[in-house]
């Protein structure tokens, strides 16, 4: 496969994979919330293995395998890599791209521990330039929209920090906000350039379907 056809590839991968997580329905309780040997799981990945369980119901016939992470370090070195919460392959595992889910709130961490962590390469990374993030709004009446303005204001007064070169809006509603920023790397271990995907929408709610 030439190098063309081959980025081109990984764009249509990619794009299958931002589909999956816009099409998975959300629950107002997912079932982990019940289960006994979820209990002392937090909030952010009972709702994850929740998307991830209905992405799967949908990914067969595209042929895109979907893992669920921890958002724990795989050492005690501060440089160690960590698993993305949502990892999502091709069945031959030749290309992966990864997503970071968080709660969008007061306190959430959107920034410094999904974003940031893909500027400084913390991901076992693929040589692929798609990422994704996941944001969940547990509030509804418009909440959606109301993150993604703080959320944007947030990217853009840290952009020298995120090395941000540019956003873009793809969707703006009330259930389901869809915005691409681009990056450059710190190292460039990998790529020199990054965009990455931010879907943010209300769990509590039923999603539009469509990117």
């Amino acid at each position: 496969m030439i190098k063309q056809d081959w980025q081109k590839f990984k764009l249509i991968f990619f794009e299958e994979c931002c589909k999956l997580a816009c099409e998975a329905k959300s629950e107002n309780k997912p079932k982990y919330f019940t289960e006994k040997k979820f209990k002392n799981k937090k909030v952010e990945n009972l709702i994850t293995y929740d998307y991830v369980e209905k992405m799967k119901e949908k990914s067969y016939d595209k042929s895109i395998a979907i893992s669920c992470g921890s958002d724990e370090k795989r050492g005690t070195d501060s440089n160690d890599i960590i698993n993305p919460d949502i990892t999502f392959s091709t069945f031959n595992n030749k290309l992966k791209t990864f997503f970071e889910c968080k709660i969008l709130g007061a306190n959430s961490k959107y920034i410094d521990d999904g974003i940031h962590r893909f500027i400084i390469e913390k991901y076992g990374f693929v040589n692929m330039p798609f990422y994704g993030m996941l944001g969940y709004v547990r509030d509804s009446d418009s909440a959606v929209l109301r993150y993604k303005d703080n959320l944007e204001k947030s990217i853009n007064d840290q952009k020298n920090d995120l090395n941000l070169t540019s956003q873009e809006i793809i969707e703006n509603s009330d259930l389901q906000v869809v915005f691409k920023t681009k990056h450059t790397i710190t190292d460039q271990k990998c790529n020199p350039k990054i965009e990455i995907t931010h879907i943010l929408h209300s769990w509590e709610s039923p999603l539009a379907t469509t990117v």
